[in-house]
């Protein structure tokens, strides 16, 4: 991981893009398809990682699982929507 030495913080995005850069991209619906607990995914509308049209694929093929969709939200839902991601969480966990 990198760390800028003007603000001694991580270059979070570019560590990000390194990492994934080399991987091979493969079909996760075989192994949603062996997930038998419940599953929330929550997904923000605007996550240009991976696009929200994809959430229908993976509750697809998960059994039992719950979407909850965050509008003007990207990738990192738990930043961008700290309070409606908590919210949820706790209900889903309580269920």
């Amino acid at each position: 991981m990198r760390w800028s030495r003007n603000t001694g913080t991580c270059c979070w995005r570019q560590a990000i893009l390194d990492r994934t850069a080399g991987q091979v991209l493969q079909d996760p619906v075989p192994l949603l398809r062996r997930i038998t607990a419940p599953v929330l995914l929550m997904w923000g509308v605007e996550d240009r990682m991976i696009p929200a049209r994809n959430a229908g694929d993976y509750r697809a093929a998960l059994l039992h699982s719950d979407l909850l969709e965050l509008s003007g939200v990207g990738h990192v839902l738990h930043e961008e929507a700290a309070d409606a991601v908590a919210s949820r969480l706790r209900s889903f966990l309580a269920e």
